[in-house]
């Protein structure tokens, strides 16, 4: 026991808290490898910059100035 919690405790959380960082380090991997292949990452950059664009342009339409 430590601080009057039983030891299969601290195991447990342990062995979550490595299986969470596995997991994550697999997930990173695979983003970071898909985003190096073929420029996807910049491809998708784009997109977003342009869908963005678009929506600031369509917004701004919506509304009216006083001086226009």
């Amino acid at each position: 026991m430590k601080n009057g919690i039983p030891m299969l405790y601290w195991i447990f959380r342990w062995s979550w808290s490595l299986v969470h960082l596995i997991i994550l380090g697999v997930f990173a991997y695979l983003v970071l490898d898909w985003a190096l292949t073929d420029n996807h990452a910049i491809d998708a950059l784009t997109d977003w910059l342009n869908w963005s664009e678009s929506l600031r342009e369509y917004l701004s339409g919506l509304v009216r100035y006083p001086w226009e």
